[in-house]
């Protein structure tokens, strides 16, 4: 029973689920077919390009959330905890593919449900609904603002503005994988200003230059240091 009890409480967290009572989530699962698996650290859940079938919910660890510039030379990686939804922008409409790849950072337990079921069962529920059509107003309202985003003159601006843009959580540590010099056309600069703009980052303890890796602290910290920074 206390398993049971945990189990739905794991539930009602997940942003799709919230609002449903213990007897919504009963009657749902006495007739949806739920697939749960667990992943070691290292292993890919879901890959950038392959069909979404399913939506995947985290119950339980933490996943690498990455997506490559379109010449696959630039990658942006960070990491999502529970709870977490995957794949409720990809499951319909005209691309049904994932757009990230996904993997377990962690010991990682998951609860995927098939689209079939998502169509026929949960999407009778009111409540269901309206948190799908909020996450998904949610994600496209940020597309838009970001398409009406006004180039920034300085070059740590247009920094944080690529940051924002290729992030979906607006804090916590990140990673980015390539050359400098493949980096440096996303800024609007040469790889020499990069270099220099990166190192003056580096000696204010918010970033970690590697070779072809960047480790960004917190997000948080650049986004404000910019702020404080306005030329």
């Amino acid at each position: 029973m206390a398993e049971l009890e945990s189990f739905y409480e794991l539930l009602q967290q997940q942003p799709l689920f919230q609002g449903l009572s213990r007897d919504n989530l009963t009657a749902i699962f006495s007739k949806v077919k739920m697939n749960f698996q667990k992943y070691a650290p290292g292993n890919i859940v879901r890959a950038e390009t392959d069909p979404c079938r399913d939506l995947l919910f985290l119950l339980k660890g933490t996943i690498d959330v990455s997506h490559s510039s379109s010449n696959h030379r630039i990658v942006f990686t960070e990491t999502w905890n529970n709870p977490t939804v995957i794949g409720a922008e990809s499951i319909f409409g005209l691309s049904q593919h994932h757009q990230r790849t996904y993997r377990a950072s962690s010991d990682l337990q998951t609860l995927s449900i098939g689209k079939e079921f998502i169509t026929s069962i949960l999407l009778q529920y009111e409540v269901f609904r309206f948190n799908l059509l909020g996450l998904l107003s949610t994600r496209i309202q940020r597309s838009n603002r970001m398409l009406w985003d006004t180039p920034r003159p300085t070059l740590l601006h247009r920094f944080v503005q690529v940051l924002q843009h290729n992030f979906n959580k607006p804090s916590g540590e990140k990673h980015i994988y390539g050359k400098l010099v493949d980096l440096a056309p996303y800024v609007d600069a040469t790889r020499l200003n990069l270099s220099i703009l990166l190192n003056r980052l580096q000696d204010e303890g918010l970033i970690q230059m590697e070779r072809k890796h960047l480790t960004l602290s917190a997000l948080e910290k650049i986004i404000l240091y910019a702020q404080e920074h306005e030329e």
